[in-house]
């Protein structure tokens, strides 16, 4: 007969997968945003041989490349730091939501810097032509400002209820 297993139980399960997925989500992302700037940066030469290619665009990619080759790193390492987490939680007992708490320090200056850091030249991001502000792309900067503090905060929340009730 199987027996069911106990809320302490469920809770560690819920933060071990919780922060596995989130840690996978981090790296996977760190690691695909920073083989596309490899990748970008390789194409770059053949791309400023064109007259086509406007002076905007180039100075944009410049700008997100510099931007993903600092933060994307740290993603990778923090996403790594959140599989541990997750992998050794039975070993750390009490000390655990302490140590959580560090990780979520961490991840909040990490979202933090990067937001600064790439909503500081909105004029790349939503020019036009014109010189203006593209209206789609302010809303589409905003959805995905929100998203980005959604993502960096939900899973946080969710992994520190259940720890406070193992605690």
């Amino acid at each position: 007969m199987q027996t069911q297993p106990g809320n302490e139980e469920l809770a560690k399960k819920t933060v071990r997968l919780t922060s596995v997925m989130t840690g996978s989500i981090y790296s996977g992302f760190g690691i695909l945003a920073w083989f596309m700037v490899l990748l970008q940066k390789g194409m770059m030469p053949y791309m400023l041989d064109d007259p086509d290619v406007d002076e905007n665009f180039i100075r944009l990619m410049s700008t997100l490349h510099k931007t993903w080759e600092t933060y994307m790193p740290l993603l990778i390492l923090l996403g790594l730091i959140y599989i541990g987490f997750g992998l050794l939680l039975n070993k750390m007992q009490h000390r655990s939501f302490g140590i959580f708490l560090i990780i979520v320090i961490l991840t909040l200056v990490w979202l933090a810097g990067y937001l600064v850091r790439t909503l500081q030249y909105p004029d790349l991001f939503m020019s036009t032509d014109q010189g203006s502000s593209d209206p789609v792309a302010m809303v589409f900067t905003g959805i995905g400002t929100l998203f980005m503090i959604a993502f960096f905060t939900v899973p946080q929340f969710v992994i520190a209820r259940k720890l406070r009730k193992l605690g």
